[in-house]
């Protein structure tokens, strides 16, 4: 597998889930590394979450 440079996958915003479920992930941020690494097979994502307050 090929070296990924982490700055260079995009960034995605939200969730997919249903309101209200989808209210406190609003503002996470997922990238797809196994996208970007070519994995067909199963699925590696680097998931930032917000604090909570």
């Amino acid at each position: 597998m090929p070296k990924i440079d982490i700055d260079a996958v995009p960034k995605h915003k939200g969730s997919g889930y249903p309101m209200p479920f989808a209210a406190p992930c609003a503002d996470r941020l997922r990238r797809r590394l196994g996208d970007a690494g070519g994995l067909t097979d199963f699925a590696v994502n680097l998931m930032h979450l917000l604090p909570v307050a």
